[in-house]
């Protein structure tokens, strides 16, 4: 069966490897409940792979062997202040 499944990342690590349905398709990054989350269209009966993902502000280093997957503008809790992160799918 094919689905939406979310996977959170933890805010504490901006490179994290997440166990998900081979072939998963990415769907979206965002924050959800101030957590990176990150979505996809899984195959439910596909085999788990795992794959390694980075998230860097504007103005740093991108990873060498990433793949840039999506951007997102952050609000920060005072006013007028944004961050703007950008997700990364890297081998290892």
């Amino acid at each position: 069966m094919r689905t939406v499944h979310k996977f959170t990342l933890l805010t504490s690590h901006w490179c994290e490897s997440k166990q998900v349905p081979k072939g998963a398709k990415f769907c979206g990054f965002d924050f959800q409940h101030n957590n990176p989350t990150l979505w996809f269209e899984i195959d439910t009966d596909a085999p788990i792979e795992t794959r390694h993902f980075e998230i860097v502000g504007t103005g740093n280093e991108v990873p060498d062997d990433g793949v840039h997957l999506a951007s997102v503008q952050v609000l920060e809790e005072q006013p007028g202040r944004y961050w703007v992160w950008h997700l990364y799918e890297v081998t290892k």
